[in-house]
């Protein structure tokens, strides 16, 4: 069993959810998208863009605004790929951070 933590801070950097979240390491290679499927009480939305990827614009009922929006960081880095291509494993952090729009608004969320 492989053990990715999962959290979320608000836009005033409160840890607002945590989880250690458990998958089987004998099956395909983890994306974040199968990661935020598999949390206990844990809910997002996204919009597809196709092959750019998945747009995650709410977490746990919270919903981006005109000044913040959802940024997607893997072990304290800022994420290069969306959550249905950014790969996870053992150990990895999965953090979700709700940051003003005034920073490229792609961290993890790709935009078409």
């Amino acid at each position: 069993m492989n053990h990715i933590g999962l959290r979320v801070e608000d836009e005033k950097n409160q840890l607002v959810y945590q989880q250690s979240v458990g998958v089987p390491n004998n099956g395909p290679k983890q994306t974040v998208d199968h990661i935020l499927q598999a949390a206990n009480g844990f809910s997002f939305a996204f919009k597809s863009f196709g092959e750019a990827g998945k747009y995650v614009h709410t977490i746990l009922n919270r919903s981006e605004t005109d000044q913040c929006c959802w940024y997607l960081y893997i072990n304290d880095k800022k994420a290069e790929k969306d959550i249905s291509t950014q790969t996870v494993f053992d150990g990895d952090v999965i953090d979700w951070k709700l940051e003003n729009r005034t920073m490229d608004c792609v961290g993890g969320n790709a935009e078409a």
